[in-house]
């Protein structure tokens, strides 16, 4: 499964992104992952899924062809790729969460996340 949490505090609840922000919701109520709670966020691995491989694979080959849909199949295969990271909280306890490309960026554009 991608974009839940997978251990620690709010284990099995899934965690959603929009324009504004990257939240946990529950039930009608959200909590929105902010500096404000969050002390920081680690980036503990990475894993692809078995498309990576073919669409970077199309992507270069269409690129050294000179078709310009080269980039679009790049971008598709990071789109397949999935992300575990460790989320620390102020109050001393944390999250293990696994997530998707969007959430991360998400994360990043809040967080300043390189």
């Amino acid at each position: 499964m991608v974009n839940v949490v997978t251990a620690g505090r709010f284990k099995g609840k899934r965690i959603k992104a929009d324009c504004e922000g990257a939240f946990i919701p529950f039930g009608r109520e959200h909590l929105d992952i902010t500096p404000e709670i969050v002390d920081h966020i680690r980036l503990m691995s990475a894993t692809q899924n078995r498309s990576f491989l073919s669409g970077f694979i199309r992507g270069f080959f269409a690129k050294w062809l000179g078709n310009t849909a080269w980039l679009s199949a790049i971008q598709s295969a990071q789109g397949k790729s999935q992300f575990r990271i460790r989320i620390a909280y102020r109050d001393g306890t944390a999250s293990v969460c696994v997530i998707d490309s969007r959430v991360l960026d998400q994360l990043a554009v809040t967080f300043d996340l390189i």
